[in-house]
């Protein structure tokens, strides 16, 4: 799974797990049929298709109950985590982080013990708890460069959210720069995506517009290529806010009425810095246009899927490229 997932290779690999569950010889609990339901429901998290990803979690959890293998049940119970805070239970999440955490370290699992620190720090951040999120990122951070693992990435690039958020640009630069080295070394596509489109948000942040608009054209071609859904309508969002701020208004609200529209479609929360953000653009883009054409903005965007938004903020980059 790892493997794939890396190199974005998770819809691939989930056509493969829909037929080996078919299989006759997986049709009884066992440990194949829970690790061909670990692995699917693991993918169908990355590509937030929630539905699918609880049903094949939570059986998955039954079954390894049922076998008794303790490193494994803290394993679907990371990945629970993951999924509950993609669908906005913080407390859920953090439940099962806690649990999954507690017995990696029993059995000695660190590459488990990281993750779980890593989950727990995301957690924090949602819960607004940016302290706590910051000293587990520490302990994650700390703990991956011990290892040799790959997960150093996703801690360099959290802890440059937090830096970010605090406005500390250069201390943002810095760690999403590392992550994105990281990254690359360790040919993981998917979060080298991520990692471009953080120092996307970070050339907004002083002023250098065409430098962001770049990275965040590259990491949506990303996403879409991978299915990230979740990392697309939070990108799309900062890109509306960048064409806001360059006086595109009308392409801005359109991004932003196909990224509400499509949270409520799949059930994808957003975060409070990014609802927060979201609220700003849309009063000053409303200001700008006038009602009417604001409506009309957002009724166009409203309808448009992800592929249509991607496509469309692909477009406005063109257009904004073309007379400048």
């Amino acid at each position: 799974m790892t493997f794939r997932a890396l190199r974005g290779y998770s819809t691939e690999a989930r056509n493969n797990i829909r037929v080996a569950l078919s299989l006759p010889p997986l049709q009884e609990p066992s440990v194949a049929r829970a690790h061909a339901l670990y692995v699917g429901g693991a993918l169908a998290t990355i590509q937030s298709d929630h539905e699918q990803a609880t049903s094949m979690l939570t059986e998955c959890l039954a079954i390894r109950h049922g076998l008794g293998n303790q490193q494994e049940i803290a394993a679907t119970l990371s990945t629970l985590s993951l999924l509950h805070l993609r669908q906005g239970d913080a407390a859920k999440a953090r439940d099962c982080s806690m649990e999954a955490l507690a017995t990696f370290r029993q059995v000695g699992d660190r590459v488990g013990e990281a993750a779980s620190l890593l989950n727990l720090g995301e957690i924090a951040v949602r819960r607004g708890d940016d302290a706590a999120a910051r000293d587990l990122f520490e302990q994650c951070l700390a703990l991956s460069r011990n290892i040799k693992l790959e997960l150093e990435g996703e801690c360099q690039r959290n802890l440059g959210e937090l830096a970010l958020a605090e406005g500390d640009l250069q201390g943002a630069q810095a760690r999403f720069t590392r992550s994105l080295t990281v990254c690359r070394d360790a040919e993981d596509k998917q979060n080298e995506a991520i990692a471009l489109w953080c120092l996307g948000k970070t050339d907004a942040a002083r002023g250098e517009h065409e430098s962001a608009r770049a990275k965040f054209a590259h990491a949506l071609r990303a996403f879409e290529s991978f299915q990230m859904t979740w990392e697309a309508l939070d990108c799309l969002e900062d890109y509306a806010n960048l064409l806001q701020s360059i006086d595109r208004p009308d392409d801005a609200v359109r991004l932003l009425a196909a990224a509400v529209a499509i949270r409520g479609r799949l059930g994808i929360p957003g975060s409070q810095r990014g609802e927060a953000e979201r609220q700003k653009t849309t009063l000053a883009a409303r200001a700008t246009l006038g009602e009417a054409a604001f409506d009309a903005a957002w009724a166009a965007g409203n309808v448009w899927g992800v592929d249509d938004a991607i496509q469309g903020a692909l477009a406005s980059t063109r257009s904004s490229v073309a007379t400048t």
